[in-house]
């Protein structure tokens, strides 16, 4: 629904350049909604898990929702919409008006990306989500234009070094596991922790995300983003992106 709805602001832009921002806030409080229910009957019933097309794990895709990131999916729903609401008098003087629905339409999927990264219980699919969170920052730095521009190509080479760093971790962890689902790797990591490629995929996944989280040491090209980013990025990224950053080295630690 986010990443549908992205597209089609970007369309009703065209039209009225006050709707991508109304459409935008209208279905984040429908989200917002939605995961209340979800954190309730997470609380209530036990966890849930979803079978992407029907394929079971470990072959297929599989969301799972459990107390820790259903409480996540609530705080992240939350400071995009308080986002948002910032973003309505601050991006007109900080973005020209025709990019504005462009605006909207990347931080709608952003705001996908971070969601999918909540939600999922596969290493592939987070790479996936992680991707699209970051694709979207990067332009979302950049749309200011001017002095924005150089910070938010640092970030780009940066988060794409994260990204190799990742993909290559989990391709080690696979071929020592052979599934891609926390659930299986949970079960099968403890009887290989001593192997080399065990060891290797670990690091690389934990570097890529502190790359991606900027944890210090990794955090040296992050301050000029925040200083020359649009204010609502800058905002949103400190609040919402970071800390999505960091549950995935807890899902790794943990």
């Amino acid at each position: 629904l986010s990443m549908f709805l992205a597209y089609t602001m970007l369309l009703a832009g065209y039209l009225n350049r006050r709707l991508p921002f109304f459409m935008s806030l209208a279905m984040n409080s429908f989200f917002l909604i939605l995961s209340l229910f979800i954190l309730n009957h997470v609380l209530k019933v036990g966890p849930i898990r979803y079978w992407l097309g029907g394929w079971r794990p470990p072959w297929g895709i599989e969301y799972v929702v459990d107390a820790m990131n259903a409480y996540l999916l609530v705080i992240v729903i939350s400071m995009i919409i308080l986002g948002l609401i910032y973003s309505r008098d601050n991006v007109r003087h900080e973005i020209e008006g025709k990019k504005h629905p462009t605006f909207y339409t990347l931080v709608q999927l952003m705001a996908a990306g971070l969601y999918g990264i909540t939600v999922t219980g596969d290493l592939f699919n987070m790479f996936i989500w992680l991707e699209i969170a970051s694709l979207t920052a990067y332009a979302l730095i950049a749309v200011a234009g001017g002095r924005a521009l150089r910070p938010a190509y640092n970030y780009v080479i940066m988060g794409s070094i994260g990204a190799v760093l990742y993909i290559f971790g989990v391709c080690w962890l696979y071929s020592v596991t052979g599934t891609l689902n926390f659930g299986d790797m949970r079960l099968l990591l403890p009887l290989v922790y001593d192997n080399k490629a065990v060891q290797m995929g670990f690091a690389m996944i934990v570097v890529g995300i502190m790359i991606k989280a900027y944890i210090f040491p990794l955090h040296l090209w992050q301050p000029d983003v925040y200083t020359y980013a649009p204010s609502t990025i800058s905002s949103m990224m400190a609040s919402v992106h970071v800390k999505v950053m960091f549950y995935i080295l807890l899902r790794m630690f943990y």
